[in-house]
């Protein structure tokens, strides 16, 4: 039995309509093992909403059935309903108050909500119950990461690695570390080893494709996210993060896959976040901020959520309630990055140049970048001061060709912001308005590049203020209408 629940351990994905009834006729017709056996299978073919009918009735059969709640606490980990997933490995520690795999998924829970210290003392509780516990081991080092300490979580699985080479969860998470690294080849390398090992193993599946889109390679991550579903078709992950792929591409199936992220996750923040971003991206900002709301009810402090519904507010041309959310976030963590940035573009959108300003300098005090000096540029040309604005363009032209690591559509998208901003920097007179279409001209042909590149941000491309000065240009107009764009909010 235990044999099956070290199988399970690691496994994460999302949440839980309600039962069938026909499943849950035959799950009473068993006994309690039978029950857990094919609840059991259920989980290890994907199938986690089937898989909690069955191992619940176990349950209800045997109310101290340790093996039955450990698994069925993986399947809501799998399904992202966290609180489930906690109370099922309290429950399975009083009956087991000696063994360390209660300890072990409580803190993969407690990781995949993000809260990497109290995960920590979930991994040691259980090394100071079992010192060579493996999958205590295997954790411990992911949360090492999470809290500054690569070095040693390389260190830490390397070692597992070598004592157990053909261990597929082991080699996951060091594809997983070298993913987060940003190694993606790497990472991508470790995977296949995995999935030679064995085929279809799902959180290499997951992974790799991460590994894919990050790279860039947006047809490879969608073919692993396909995989996913097809042989775990619960598995709210993967569609939510094949979402974020379509995104780019298809934004009506982008939506199909979120909406059934959420209704397989049962409303999960994390599936939440998701739909919000592809509602963002479709321009459906109202939806977005709904979602994000949603989010903050479950969760008030989540610092991602709280920059993203500024940020939606901003797209939809609302600066007041944009620059209110992030100077909430503020409050809560006064060096979230590019905060001073965006509080800065509120500044701008509601025409207080000087505002503006500030706040760009005081986010250059932490970090110089292009769009810094873009957007000042920008502030300076509004305000009439085109001479230190292009002294601003320059600047931002030299940083512009030294960003090394940056993928090519994003350096080709930086500089069509670059060349649209500057046609607003050549003041008043004939030589200027030839100047500032020579810019216009150069920035859509950036984008066209960009685009050819890969770069399908509906949301930065339509909402950008950067961009708004080639908006009109029929080049443009075409570009936006073969990307199939959808309506914005009205």
């Amino acid at each position: 039995m235990l044999a099956s629940i070290l199988a399970l351990a690691l496994f994460a994905s999302d949440s839980v309509p309600g039962p069938k009834a026909t499943q849950c006729t035959q799950a009473e017709d068993m006994t309690a093992d039978q029950a857990y056996g094919k609840g059991t299978a259920l989980f290890q073919q994907g199938k986690y909403v089937e898989a909690i009918i069955y191992l619940t009735e176990a349950i209800e059969k045997d109310n101290a059935y340790f093996a039955a709640y450990v698994n069925r606490g993986s399947c809501y980990n799998g399904v992202m309903q966290y609180d489930k997933a906690i109370a099922d490995f309290d429950r399975a520690e009083e009956l087991a108050p000696e063994h360390p795999f209660p300890n072990v998924n409580r803190g993969n829970t407690y990781r995949m909500m993000g809260q990497y210290a109290v995960a920590m003392e979930q991994y040691e509780k259980a090394l100071e119950k079992s010192p060579d516990f493996e999958p205590a081991l295997n954790g411990r080092a992911l949360c090492r990461f999470y809290l500054g300490q690569a070095a040693v979580a390389i260190k830490e699985i390397n070692s597992l690695i070598s004592k157990n080479p053909e261990n597929v969860d082991y080699i996951c998470t060091r594809g997983f570390l070298l993913l987060a690294m940003g190694a993606y080849d790497k990472a991508i390398a470790d995977f296949n080893a995995a999935l030679k090992l064995k085929p279809q193993h799902i959180d290499a599946l997951v992974n790799r494709g991460c590994s894919y889109w990050r790279k860039g390679d947006l047809q490879k991550a969608k073919d692993d996210f396909d995989s996913v579903i097809k042989s775990a078709p619960d598995h709210a992950n993967a569609y939510s993060n094949r979402a974020q792929i379509l995104r780019y591409t298809d934004m009506k199936a982008a939506l199909e896959d979120a909406e059934m992220a959420v209704k397989l996750a049962g409303g999960s923040l994390g599936s939440l976040r998701v739909r919000a971003e592809i509602f963002r991206c479709a321009l459906r900002f109202d939806d977005a901020i709904a979602d994000y709301t949603a989010c903050l009810k479950l969760d008030p402090q989540h610092k991602e959520c709280m920059y993203y519904i500024a940020l939606a507010y901003y797209q939809k041309k609302d600066a007041k309630s944009s620059r209110e959310w992030f100077e909430k976030l503020g409050a809560l963590d006064p060096k979230y990055p590019y905060l001073d940035y965006q509080i800065g573009h509120c500044y701008k959108q509601e025409k207080k140049y000087d505002e503006a300003i500030a706040s760009y300098r005081k986010a250059q005090e932490l970090q110089d970048g292009v769009f810094i000096h873009v957007s000042i540029a920008e502030c300076l040309a509004a305000k009439g001061d085109a001479v230190k604005a292009r002294d601003e363009i320059a600047i931002a032209e030299k940083l512009a060709e030294q960003l090394p690591g940056v993928p090519q559509a994003e350096v080709l998208y930086t500089k069509a912001c670059v060349a649209s901003i500057s046609s607003l920097t050549h003041g008043k007179g004939k030589k200027a308005e030839a100047a500032a279409q020579a810019d216009v001209e150069r920035a859509v042909t950036y984008l066209e590049d960009a685009r050819k590149e890969g770069f399908w941000d509906y949301a930065h491309i339509e909402t950008d203020e950067d961009i708004a000065p080639i908006r009109k240009h029929k080049r443009y107009e075409k570009l936006i209408k073969e990307m199939k764009l959808p309506k914005q909010d009205k």
